[in-house]
């Protein structure tokens, strides 16, 4: 069986979303998170489900690269619509998830 470092099981992991069409920024999340699930001994949640996300990105379950929409803001707190782009209750590669913690730092900074 071969050995990869960190780095290039990323690499191989973000080459492969690209090749199945998501966008490079959610590639190279994806592969971060399923990399860091093996590193941390959650293989279940690693590389191994690539087959899994490449086929909900085919069956058009999930939607790199939609816009996700705020549509409720207050100072405290966000309504988000994902849009069927990576989300928590549909892949383990949050890329929602990454660009919600955005959302709520950058409303932070507006209360300060």
């Amino acid at each position: 069986m071969p050995n990869f470092t960190q780095n290039q099981l990323q690499k191989i992991t973000t080459d492969i979303f690209e090749a199945g069409g998501v966008p490079s920024d959610e590639a190279k999340i994806i592969g971060e998170l399923l990399v860091a699930s093996n590193l941390t001994g959650h293989d279940s949640h690693g590389v191994l489900r690539i087959p899994q996300y490449i086929g909900l990105i085919e069956s058009g379950r999930i939607q790199p690269g939609a816009p996700m929409e705020i549509e409720r803001e207050s100072v405290s707190h966000a309504l988000i619509n994902g849009n069927w782009v990576w989300t928590r209750h549909r892949t383990e590669g949050d890329v929602a998830g990454d660009r919600e913690g955005e959302i709520e730092y950058d409303q932070r900074n507006q209360r300060l």
